[in-house]
């Protein structure tokens, strides 16, 4: 385990500083109040995580929707009131719609794409990972608080 404080490895310490209980090595144990001694762990015990990649599925509207969602209904030769219907949804949402005024839900964007023959709705893939903390990027109290020298 690191010092919460400075970040260096060793023996730790519960202690109080400034109101707050940290795990302290031993020199900034001596800025509070020691409490008790953190016994040390076997390192064979303590399981370690695993790389885990993961995936985050995002679905975003593209630029510009209403407009294509206009252009596609007038190619279809139907007035707002006639595509509302055939959609049973209210002509004032359509209208919203048409002026990007009103976001569509997931399942009304799929039923308009559908129904239109257009893409309004797009899929963004976050890849990302979890995993071992490098010793560089451990931060620390200490990193936030200017130590008087």
């Amino acid at each position: 385990m690191a010092c919460e404080l400075c970040g260096s490895r060793g023996q730790l310490f519960t202690s109080i500083i400034e109101g707050v209980k940290l795990n302290v090595c031993g020199n900034c144990s001596s800025h509070g109040k020691v409490i008790s001694q953190i016994s040390n762990y076997n390192k064979a015990n303590v399981i370690k995580p695993r790389n885990r990649d993961f995936v985050i599925n995002d679905i975003i509207l593209k630029q510009g929707y209403g407009e294509l969602i206009r252009i596609s209904r007038e190619k279809l030769s139907l007035k707002q009131d006639e595509l509302a219907a055939k959609l049973s949804i209210k002509e004032s949402l359509l209208k919203g719609l048409e002026n990007n005024r009103i976001e569509p839900s997931i399942e009304l964007a799929k039923r308009l794409e559908l129904f239109l023959g257009i893409k309004i709705i797009e899929e963004v893939k976050l890849n990302s990972s979890i995993g071992h903390v490098n010793k560089v990027s451990i931060f620390t109290i200490g990193d936030l608080i200017k130590k008087d020298k």
